[in-house]
């Protein structure tokens, strides 16, 4: 309900334009901090898989929107060629800014596709991938990790959560990617203001949040030799 009218009526030239105006505003400010990690592009990107779609957003959950659309309307184009150009142009934008910080895209768990990490991987400094994994499917999850690693960039747990598992199934799928992930990143769920408390959400992000901590050692540990 948020969005700004006049974005949201845009064509998608337009709109990377736009994009890519934000992103040098930022890098402007932020090249010489020392509290930045990487810029992420946006988060979980798409391109339609068959006609035209109406809107820029594939989801709602939790008061956000999720998925974005890159196009809303191939016309005929390579989506492989589209996803490269649209990380390209954004990625240059920050780079005529900032050449110091990495980039890169969060990426929805999948290991192949046009924004996938194969075909993404060559403008990028890093992948930062989404992973939530589903009860009893731990290896399944660490596959995934095992396949994004496998483009010889970093790769980062940029989401994760035990939202379809329980504690037991995340631990394992934490502890069996240590081989294929540089770096680890939790879900942070935002609480609006007069927002009702939800004592079961609440019950379960603390026990998350207490069981993520508690891994902390063993996950950097092996991999970076108790650093």
């Amino acid at each position: 309900a948020r969005r700004a009218g006049w974005y949201e009526r845009l064509d998608e030239q337009e709109r990377w334009q736009v994009q890519a105006r934000f992103w040098r505003a930022v890098a402007t400010r932020a090249r010489s901090s020392n509290a930045v990690f990487t810029y992420e592009l946006t988060s979980e990107p798409v391109v339609p898989a068959g006609g035209p779609v109406s809107g820029w957003y594939t989801g709602r959950f939790g008061g956000f929107d999720f998925v974005q659309y890159l196009v809303r309307d191939l016309q005929g184009r390579d989506p492989y060629q589209l996803g490269r150009q649209w990380a390209h142009k954004l990625a240059s934008a920050i780079r005529s800014r900032d050449r110091r910080h990495l980039i890169g895209v969060g990426l929805l768990p999948f290991a192949s596709g046009p924004l996938g990490p194969r075909n993404l991987a060559s403008e990028l400094d890093l992948l930062l991938v989404h992973k939530y994994p589903k009860q009893d499917q731990a290896q399944r999850s660490v596959d995934l990790m095992e396949a994004f690693a496998a483009h010889g960039k970093p790769v980062v747990l940029g989401e994760t959560f035990p939202l379809a598992s329980d504690n037991r199934t995340w631990r394992e799928f934490l502890l069996g990617s240590r081989p294929y992930l540089e770096g680890y990143l939790s879900h942070y769920f935002p609480k609006a203001k007069g927002d009702r408390p939800d004592p079961l959400a609440e019950a379960l992000v603390r026990s998350a949040t207490r069981e993520f901590l508690r891994l902390r050692k063993p996950l950097l540990g092996e991999q970076h030799g108790g650093a």
